[in-house]
C-alpha cells in the first residue's frame, strides 16, 4: 500500500491518540504485508525505551501481535527489562 510509509513515520508523534491508531494499522496491515511491517521495527525498538510506560506497554502489546518472526526477536529484550 502507498501508506504504508506515511503511516509509519507517523510512529513518532507525540499524540498518544494518533501512536495507537499508527499502531493498529501495523498490527492490521502486517497480516498481509509481513515484509514490510518489519520497517516499524526501528520504531517500536524506540518506544520501549520510552520514559512513558503507556508507551513502553503499547510497543511491547504491538510487536507482540505482529506475527512475524523476525519483529519478535526484538520483544526478547525489552520483557527482560
Amino acid at each position: 500500500s502507498g501508506l504504508f510509509a506515511p503511516v509509519v513515520n507517523n510512529m513518532m508523534t507525540p499524540n498518544l491518540e494518533v501512536r495507537k491508531l499508527v499502531y493498529l494499522y501495523l498490527i492490521n496491515y502486517a497480516k498481509t504485508q509481513p515484509d514490510l511491517a518489519i520497517m516499524a521495527v526501528n520504531g517500536f525498538v524506540k518506544d520501549c525505551g520510552d520514559g512513558n510506560p503507556l508507551i513502553r506497554a503499547l510497543a511491547v502489546r504491538t510487536m507482540g501481535c505482529i506475527r512475524v518472526e523476525q519483529i519478535s526477536e526484538y520483544l526478547c529484550e525489552p520483557l527482560r527489562r
